[in-house]
């Protein structure tokens, strides 16, 4: 589930990003949208690098809370990074995130409810045997 999110998280980033065509903040452009480009410089908007990160942890956070929180804190590094290292600007940081959030917690939501029956299902396997056992 955590790679599908991110994989969609950052297929989607990157098929916005190609269409939009908005200057990274180190582009010597003046900000704005210019339309389709392939350009390495125009691809600032969405941050796929947010988008993947966020949606990993987003993922987890629902049936590994332990593993969640803190891959989204690394999560808000790699988004602080982005802005830090002039590659993005805010706006593109906040979409790319909020792509990982979408992706991650409706495939989080359904991996956790899958772990739970797993869980469930072999507490319910294990006593069942042990009451066959004493039969």
């Amino acid at each position: 589930a955590v790679v599908l999110a991110a994989s969609m998280a950052g297929i989607g980033a990157n098929l916005l990003r190609f269409s939009v065509g908005r200057p990274r903040p180190n582009s010597p452009r003046p900000d704005g949208v210019y339309g389709p480009s392939v350009e390495y410089r125009m691809l600032s908007f969405p941050s796929a690098h947010a988008a993947t990160a966020v949606a990993t942890a987003s993922t987890l956070i629902v049936p590994l809370p332990y593993l969640g929180w803190p891959a989204a804190a690394l999560a808000g590094g790699v988004m602080w990074s982005r802005m830090h290292r002039r590659r993005h600007h805010p706006s593109d940081v906040l979409v790319g995130a909020f792509l990982g959030v979408i992706a991650g917690l409706g495939l989080g939501r359904a991996a956790g409810g899958a772990y739970r029956r797993h869980r469930v299902s072999s507490v319910e396997n294990s006593m069942s045997s042990r009451c066959d056992d004493g039969a």
